[in-house]
């Protein structure tokens, strides 16, 4: 097995996040029992999203399921946060746990990286600390409150659909975003609720 160049293997991954993903993000799939563990999937449709999601700050993503959507933006939020300074990602999903769950899948990911291009990090329930960076990652219910005192920098929202209090959760967090913050909220369809009214511009 060639030697790496860890500085160059570095650069690569912090000037892109596409590269983070492809070659060293490891995902685990629950109904594979011989292999769960595996490398992050290269398809079009990833490569474009990424792409979307660097030049955009606000997104709305209609997904089905095994298209690694939720991994996918665990990926990109776990770089976004682990390489710079001072990011607040937050994680919003129906319950606390859910939005644990989130914070552990950045955490797996983060886990079975390298170890040259591991920040030093502090893993609690609902949150991952890069103190190094002073920059977070934390998991908020769709709870207004949770949102309304935090200063976050991105917030991703998992399942928007399926949060009876999704639009509080998006109304507390306009001040942030108004300072040009990043959303992304992903989720399959779930009737005419308040997701399909934002993905209509109805609302």
């Amino acid at each position: 097995m060639p030697e790496i160049d860890i500085k160059a293997e570095s650069i690569k991954v912090l000037e892109s996040p596409l590269y983070f993903l492809y070659n060293y993000c490891y995902t685990l799939d629950q109904e594979d029992r011989k292999n769960p563990i595996k490398k992050f999937p290269q398809k079009d449709y990833i490569e474009e999203l990424v792409k979307i999601w660097i030049k955009q700050r606000l997104l709305l993503i209609v997904k089905s399921r095994r298209m690694m959507l939720t991994w996918l933006f665990n990926g990109l939020f776990l770089w976004d946060t682990m390489y710079h300074n001072a990011v607040n990602t937050f994680f919003i999903s129906k319950k606390e746990d859910d939005a644990d769950d989130l914070v552990n899948r950045s955490f797996f990911i983060y886990d079975h990286l390298p170890d040259f291009l591991k920040v030093p990090c502090r893993k609690k329930h609902c949150l991952l600390e890069f103190p190094d960076m002073n920059s977070l990652i934390k998991g908020v219910s769709q709870d207004a409150d949770a949102l309304r005192q935090q200063t976050a920098t991105n917030l991703f929202s998992d399942e928007m659909a399926f949060q009876p209090f999704g639009k509080e959760a998006l109304m507390a967090s306009r001040p942030t975003l108004g300072r040009g913050g990043r959303f992304v909220g992903v989720s399959t369809i779930n009737g005419k609720n308040f997701y399909y009214s934002l993905l209509h511009d109805l609302e």
